[in-house]
């Protein structure tokens, strides 16, 4: 694997050595993140904090190279090393942009390659943390998404509208997709599938203020081209006892099997000044994935935040969201309610089955509640520090409840100090 990685990286140094020699010019930047974090729990949190500290969740260092051909024609490459996405215990190095764009002229803007979808306000920056206040992104939001990158084609219509300016961006994609999942038995696991992308974003940039809103619809299939389970019938075993057939080795009617699952997301958020030194912000996010009772991702996602810039301070305060809605949630209280007695025969079965099914499902029931500050130690770095209150409801997907039992109705506080920077 190693030596894998090193070869990409040398093939990608003497790819750009030769592409920077048509460039007209050109510019080098790097941008990093050293981040720890602890919680009160001895469980792990937004995959990786529990009460032992870790410098994983929020570590990060990436690099970026971007080329001017012509006044049109530009091309931008960035790569970057963070935890894998594959294995809780490893870090990996992808390149997050590789893209080549063409400017017609100053109204249209059109790009071909690996890049961000213009889901999120910070979607371009979210890995740059010297570009924000916040010690880590509202996570109740930024979770919504398991993958933030696309490769694939997009058109950007720019216009002047009144005071500001507004664009009108329109995509089209896939990108490999790897989901993570935990079930209190057996761990951490990963699920390797492939999504196509189509969306659009409008965005209007005021003096004091940016709006944006977007539709998303994302088409997700298993990587290796099998079909998926999509809804999973109940077999009533008599005396008062049943089960879901969750897995095909367990009799009753045939599992509801789909080539793909498609999702809907709608997306708005702001930012606005409302005094000098004062802005308000907040995004939110609805998703919809009909007729997938078994893996439905319909949820509910937003967070309000408060800044105050104080010179080389910007103390904020952000309230947050992440709910599952529909059957979503029902599925998942459902298959931890039923529990067969254990001199019943095949309860151990049964009960695991259920068990793995409703960690499997991922629902999601909190509200969080985080306070920080930023400090400009130079202006291109910061330091920050960020004190964020969770309160579980029924189950969260963000958590990894340990075999003993779900986590539900409990707080996790979570300390956060992190030095970003940019060069």
């Amino acid at each position: 694997m190693r030596q894998c990685v090193w070869r990409a990286t040398a093939g990608l140094v003497l790819s750009l050595s030769s592409t920077m020699a048509w460039a007209e010019e050109w510019n080098f930047s790097a941008y990093g993140t050293l981040g720890y974090a602890v919680s009160d729990r001895p469980y792990s949190y937004l995959r990786f904090i529990d009460d032992q500290g870790t410098f994983q969740r929020d570590s990060v260092l990436g690099a970026q190279l971007d080329l001017r051909f012509n006044p049109q024609w530009a091309a931008t490459v960035q790569a970057k090393v963070a935890p894998s996405m594959g294995n809780d215990n490893k870090w990996g190095v992808n390149t997050a942009w590789a893209f080549l764009s063409w400017r017609p002229n100053n109204d249209w803007l059109l790009r071909a390659g690996k890049q961000r979808l213009p889901l999120y306000l910070n979607s371009e920056s979210v890995d740059v943390g010297q570009t924000y206040a916040f010690a880590r992104l509202p996570p109740h939001f930024y979770a919504l998404m398991p993958s933030n990158d696309f490769t694939g084609a997009y058109a950007s219509r720019s216009w002047v509208a009144g005071a500001g300016d507004a664009s009108l961006d329109v995509y089209t994609g896939e990108a490999p997709l790897t989901i993570r999942t935990w079930t209190r038995d057996e761990g951490a696991g990963y699920i390797a599938d492939r999504t196509s992308y189509l969306g659009t974003a409008l965005t209007w940039h005021l003096p004091e203020s940016t709006w944006r809103v977007g539709a998303h619809r994302l088409v997700i299939r298993k990587k290796d081209g099998t079909d998926m389970g999509a809804n999973f019938p109940y077999v009533d075993a008599g005396g008062g006892l049943g089960y879901y057939r969750l897995i095909s080795a367990l009799p009753g009617p045939p599992i509801g099997m789909a080539s793909h699952k498609t999702i809907h997301i709608y997306s708005f958020g702001f930012e606005q000044a409302l005094q000098p030194t004062w802005r308000l912000s907040g995004e939110v996010a609805r998703s919809i994935s009909p007729g997938q009772a078994g893996h439905n991702w319909s949820t509910i996602a937003g967070y309000v935040a408060l800044q105050h810039d104080m010179g080389r301070f910007t103390p904020y305060v952000s309230l947050s969201r992440l709910k599952s809605l529909g059957t979503m949630a029902r599925v998942s209280e459902s298959l931890d309610a039923v529990q067969w007695p254990g001199n019943v025969p095949n309860a151990d079965l049964i009960n695991a089955i259920h068990r793995a099914g409703a960690d499997y499902v991922s629902a999601y029931d909190e509200r969080a509640l985080a306070v920080g500050t930023s400090l400009s130690v130079t202006p291109q770095s910061k330091l920050k520090f960020e004190w964020m209150r969770t309160e579980i409801g029924k189950r969260s997907g963000l958590v990894d409840s340990p075999s003993t039992g779900v986590v539900r109705q409990q707080h996790i506080n979570v300390l956060t100090a992190n030095y970003s920077f940019v060069f």
